[in-house]
């Protein structure tokens, strides 16, 4: 028997709203829905979790997942937000998980 059978690497899964996201595959899963996420969408999920209830800011999130400076202006954090709204959210217009705290930035709420 090969003696590092059953040490295998945990898979990288997290949950998110009722689902599982599997951040390898980059595939989120409930029951039969599955869909594909992009890697972007995926680091921002990981960051999101491992922040929960906590408001991250634009310029944080730019930094920490796009590796962009945190002066700089766009709606790409706004839009990727959207896409996970439409995704995980029942409601996309009255979000309960990624929500807008006015003024500061997003915030995961699981």
């Amino acid at each position: 028997a090969d003696w590092y059978e059953g040490k295998a690497r945990p898979s990288r899964e997290i949950r998110v709203a009722d689902y599982t996201v599997n951040l390898e595959t980059l595939t989120a899963a409930r029951g039969q829905r599955e869909f594909q996420l992009t890697a972007l969408e995926a680091k921002l999920l990981e960051l999101f979790v491992s922040e929960s209830n906590r408001v991250l800011s634009r310029s944080e999130l730019l930094e920490k997942v796009w590796g962009y400076r945190s002066d700089l202006e766009t709606r790409t954090v706004d839009n990727f937000i959207v896409r996970l709204r439409r995704y995980f959210e029942e409601e996309p217009e009255q979000p309960k998980h990624f929500v807008s705290v006015r003024g500061r930035g997003y915030m995961y709420v699981p």
